[in-house]
């Protein structure tokens, strides 16, 4: 990656899991009132799921029995469906904390058409074949190029879908290793890393290290 002249990234903005807790309890209170309305009896949470729940409402009979039942059916859902999109929101947040990335950057933020840079092979790099196949992606490119906004953009991406990633300063992960080295404590490190699905490794090249650094 050569010639890329980019403007300043913008973070991502994180969820707003204020509002999804809030949407979240919003519906199980609103279930939990249809719930008594219905006496439906012994029906717990993991045992029957939203159909016993139904069931147990319309068995109760009365000429609202099948409305009750049609108006449990889609609030059941919204609330299963909330549930999910919170745990998702979760993980991905985790995955992202765990990455350490000094700053969130994001592909739609760099400015393709001002670059000789191959958009649609970074964009294929964002999906994550390159992991599948067991591939390192290497960019290079002079100072200020945006081979960190590039990089983290595509980390974020993959990391975002699917993978476990960790973002290092080579410089800062050589004096690491050299520290755990040190303290009597080689391989630790390496340890934890072989469990992430992606490392990405930032500035190589740009600071000098010790051989002894560099061999670890």
């Amino acid at each position: 990656v050569d010639r890329i002249r980019v403007g300043h990234g913008v973070p991502v903005e994180r969820p707003r899991r204020a509002q999804r807790r809030a949407n979240l309890r919003g519906c199980r209170e609103r279930a939990r009132r249809l719930v008594q309305r219905g006496r439906a009896g012994n029906v717990r949470r993991g045992h029957g799921g939203p159909r016993a729940v139904a069931i147990a409402i319309a068995r109760q009979g009365g000429p609202d029995a099948l409305a009750r039942r049609d108006e449990v059916y889609p609030l059941i859902a919204s609330l299963i469906q909330a549930e999910r999109t919170h745990r998702q929101a979760r993980s991905i947040s985790y995955r992202i904390g765990g990455a350490k990335f000094p700053v969130l950057k994001d592909l739609d933020k760099f400015v393709f058409a001002d670059t000789t840079v191959d958009e649609g092979q970074v964009r294929e790099l964002a999906a994550g074949a390159f992991l599948d196949a067991k591939r390192n992606a290497i960019f290079i490119g002079g100072t200020g190029t945006g081979k960190t906004h590039l990089c983290i953009a595509v980390a974020s991406a993959v990391i975002r879908a699917r993978a476990r990633g960790r973002f290092f300063n080579l410089v800062d992960l050589v004096n690491q290793l050299e520290q755990e080295k040190a303290a009597g404590r080689s391989g630790r490190l390496a340890e934890k890393l072989l469990r992430h699905d992606l490392i990405v490794i930032d500035e190589l090249g740009y600071l000098p290290f010790s051989q002894s650094g560099g061999q670890l």
